[in-house]
């Protein structure tokens, strides 16, 4: 989920993972986290660019020297010193000017920000499912610290370091800094045309470091949800299932990308040039076109009349898929089921099969790490073993239920990290079958 945003730079709105009684939020802005090493990468260039014309100051000095003369000899002095010292001035080069003061200054704040949202994110004990969220956001901001140390160890930039650390976190000094280095841009603009872009830099490096600021402490409530070895399985195969839409219908930057429904509906929609194709794919959420038969259903007791919560006993299906194309629409329905139980099994596949008809789907499908055979505790579990056994050992399988087009699948998808390819191939090739081009 992650990596959506960071394949993704339009999506900006927050992802919803449903769980149970509370939500996993990955907020719009995590976007800008991910960008994180991407901005420092941009410091990089326009650190690379400054140097290359890096402002210096000529000063010129007045220095004995004795026996040695280096640079111009002082002929008003030199009587008075001769023979034991020779006068001279030399001409010096300074490095230590607003301007260059800003671009270390720069870099220091930047170092400090990604510093300081890392400790805020070690700050608190993270169940153990979330340690994993939290250390992929560390390798992020820690893969920006290196590049900020990479840069303050520039010989012409490490001088400058102290200088620009008595500075850092006076905000009134560094506005005074800026305000002058905007002024020398201005009367100076052949000589410091290159620290422009540090200003307009630095300009976007205040908001983005305030967002990732922000993220960090968003973030504490998050980590600290506990998150069922269901539930993470659940959130597993939906990962796989967007990955593998993503891949098959190739679905690249160019494609729009937007969030609807309070953040439980992801919708793509094709490029402007390209064949007219909408894909909204849901975690825990019904899409507020589909609907299912028991929100117009009625119901009465059969001793005294009345029940009016009807409506509340519909399905809530792990994952819909709706695909509308060239004026076509294809409804794909799909749960996660994590369990080897025969017998759980078999009851989970009937309640599939009832989705296809509730929601008036074209497939429904199944998925579970595997099926345990030896297991077997009930007579309609036991005379299906052999199906799911020959299934299990194909990776899954597709049932055509009826001439309408109608199809069951069931799909074995084992969270082991060796057979995650395999089970990629298997998620593709039910695609193929679901959604055909």
């Amino acid at each position: 989920m992650l990596a959506l945003y960071r394949r993704f730079a339009e999506l900006r709105k927050g992802i919803v993972l449903s769980n149970v009684d509370e939500y996993i939020e990955l907020s719009g802005d995590v976007s800008d986290l991910f960008k994180a090493g991407a901005l420092v990468r941009e410091l990089v260039d326009v650190v690379k660019r400054i140097l290359v014309r890096m402002q210096r100051v000529s000063i010129d000095v007045v220095k004995i020297e004795p026996y040695v003369v280096r640079g111009r000899v002082l002929v008003q002095l030199a009587a008075k010193l001769f023979p034991s010292y020779v006068p001279v001035r030399v001409t010096e080069y300074k490095i230590e000017t607003p301007a260059n003061l800003l671009l270390v200054l720069t870099v220091l704040e930047t170092l400090e920000a990604f510093k300081s949202s890392l400790r805020r994110l070690y700050s608190v004990n993270a169940t153990e499912v979330m340690k994993v969220f939290r250390d992929i956001v560390a390798r992020e901001l820690r893969g920006a610290i290196s590049l900020c140390e990479y840069l303050l160890g520039d010989p012409l930039i490490k001088p400058l370091v102290l200088k620009a650390s008595l500075i850092l976190g006076n905000e009134r000094k560094i506005r005074d800094l800026e305000r002058v280095v905007e002024l020398e841009c201005v009367r100076r603009r052949k000589e410091l045309y290159v620290y422009e872009e540090l200003l307009k830099y630095r300009r976007l490096l205040k908001d983005k470091v305030r967002i990732v600021k922000k993220l960090a402490e968003q973030l504490h409530k998050t980590f600290l949800i506990e998150v069922s070895p269901e539930k993470l399985y659940e959130i597993y195969g939906f990962t796989l299932v967007l990955g593998s839409l993503i891949e098959y219908f190739r679905i690249d930057d160019r494609w729009n990308i937007d969030v609807d429904e309070e953040g439980k509906v992801i919708v793509f929609e094709s490029p402007l040039r390209a064949e007219k194709i909408k894909i909204a794919i849901s975690y825990n959420a019904i899409p507020s076109s589909v609907k299912s038969r028991f929100v117009a259903a009625k119901a009465h007791g059969l001793i005294e009349d009345g029940i009016p919560e009807v409506k509340n006993i519909q399905g809530l299906p792990d994952t819909i898929i709706k695909v509308e194309k060239s004026g076509e629409r294809r409804l794909v329905i799909i749960d996660y089921k994590y369990s080897r139980d025969p017998s759980y099994l078999v009851a989970s596949r009937y309640k599939v099969y009832g989705y296809l008809h509730e929601f008036d789907a074209d497939v429904s499908a199944l998925v579970a790490p595997g099926f345990a055979y030896d297991k077997v505790s009930e007579d309609e579990a036991y005379r299906q073993t052999g199906f799911y056994q020959t299934a299990q050992e194909k990776g899954g399988a597709v049932i055509h239920v009826d001439s309408g087009g109608k199809i069951l699948a069931l799909i074995f998808a084992p969270p082991i990290r060796n057979e995650v390819d395999d089970v990629k191939k298997a998620m593709l090739a039910f695609l193929r079958t679901a959604l055909p081009l």
